[in-house]
């Protein structure tokens, strides 16, 4: 038996290499089937992904019909087009007369159904082990691909502190849908607890306050909490919310390892800790609650400070007065030089006169009614409910831009909107 042809690169770039550099040693092998009448043409195996008259339509080979080697280039282009193959060679060998063509393929595998299952106690549930995986429905498998499939979901029962785990996976392959269906058993064994973490950095906090915020250790009847995903992130979460009820918003806090003892199957995390300088945020001229400020200032969501959320806070803080009627409210923040370990923030506040919004006037609304452009904004005369009304420029600029967006939605690409406001 003589290779008549050879093995093609699923992208054109590559085939043309492959063609350049190998089509004169093919070619001379293939000199003496070259022309030579088409006997049979056979498929190995017999079960093909694509339908017969679909393989026949792609396969331009035909019995009683002289072999060239253009309409086996053409024959393989066409298989590889219908994504069915990962790999198609052609053989040729003499019979009688006549030479037998068979085509040898082998499937390309798409991710069917994924699952995961055994001895495990929730966490993780089978649903989180089958998305550690990463084997997504529909993808392309490769058998390759079951390495990286089994250290997702290793280190998924690692996080959730089942390091003596032990995995059996299985791939059952279905010919007819092309799908790989993957299974994996699972033996968790015993859940690991917590130890006494080691503590290091820049701590400004006695390292046994620390291990308290962490909540790892029990309270009441003492020992150590059995070690989770959730566990261990809320447990650094926590250590990060210490350092902030004591004004160190900028407090860094990472978990650099977790140090698994096996004898013992105890954890010991590694905590990296960097308590930043403290951060007095106040405001200068009109009162401002803790909780207003926190709401209004993202320094504290962000977990750190920089001018562009100081700037942020400093329009919040200006639209929060303008909608108790402050509408002349300037804010302005002033940042203080780093003395001592601790930075001052302050925020200086003119509230000006206040006011009370009595009325809304819309012109010019020629297509749209007033109760339906009314109904989209957020600025509202006073009322029982708002004693001064509802307004502040950050409303304002909304309700031009919902009006303009409702307009341009029906057509009018050219609508203006602009508003002015009259002090009475």
């Amino acid at each position: 038996m003589s290779m008549v042809c050879f093995r093609y690169a699923r992208f054109l770039v590559t085939l043309l290499i492959v063609w350049f550099t190998l089509a004169a040693p093919i070619w001379s092998e293939t000199q003496q089937y070259e022309g030579h009448r088409i006997v049979d043409i056979q498929f190995s195996p017999p079960e093909q992904p694509v339908a017969a008259p679909d393989l026949e339509t792609a396969v331009t080979l035909k019995p009683n019909t002289p072999l060239r080697m253009v309409d086996v280039r053409v024959s393989i282009e066409k298989l590889y087009a219908t994504g069915r193959y990962e790999d198609i060679q052609v053989d040729a060998e003499p019979s009688g007369d006549g030479v037998v063509v068979r085509f040898i393929t082998r499937n390309s595998w798409f991710v069917g159904r994924v699952s995961a299952d055994g001895r495990v106690a929730d966490p993780p549930n089978p649903g989180q082990m089958a998305n550690a995986t990463r084997l997504q429905l529909g993808q392309p498998f490769h058998e390759e691909d079951m390495t990286q499939a089994e250290i997702g979901l290793r280190k998924l029962l690692i996080d959730d502190g089942y390091y003596e785990n032990q995995l059996q996976p299985r791939i059952e392959y279905d010919a007819r849908t092309q799908q790989a269906h993957i299974h994996f058993i699972v033996e968790s064994g015993p859940r690991a607890k917590y130890r006494t973490p080691v503590v290091q950095g820049n701590l400004k906090m006695a390292v046994d306050k620390i291990i308290t915020a962490t909540r790892w250790r029990r309270r009441i009847i003492g020992g150590w909490h059995p070690v989770t995903q959730s566990r261990t992130r809320q447990g650094v979460d926590n250590v990060r919310r210490k350092y902030e009820s004591n004004n160190r918003l900028m407090a860094a806090v990472q978990l650099k390892q977790m140090d698994y003892d096996r004898d013992t199957r105890r954890v010991a995390p590694h905590l990296d800790v960097d308590a930043g300088p403290i951060v007095d945020i106040k405001a200068v001229g009109a009162k401002v609650s803790s909780k207003a400020m926190k709401q209004n200032v993202p320094v504290y969501e962000e977990h750190t400070v920089d001018r562009d959320l100081l700037v942020e806070g400093q329009r919040n803080l200006r639209d929060e007065f303008q909608a108790r009627g402050y509408f002349e409210a300037e804010v302005e923040f002033k940042e203080q030089k780093l003395i001592n370990d601790k930075a001052e923030i302050d925020y200086l506040i003119n509230l000006g006169k206040r006011h009370q919004m009595v009325h809304i006037e819309i012109q010019g609304n020629h297509y749209f009614t007033t109760d339906s452009l009314r109904e989209r904004m957020f600025m509202t005369p006073k009322s029982f409910q708002f004693r001064h009304g509802r307004y502040s420029d950050a409303l304002r600029r909304t309700d031009e831009e919902s009006i303009m967006n409702l307009y341009r939605e029906n057509g009018f690409r050219d609508v203006q909107v602009n508003s002015k406001v009259v002090d009475d």
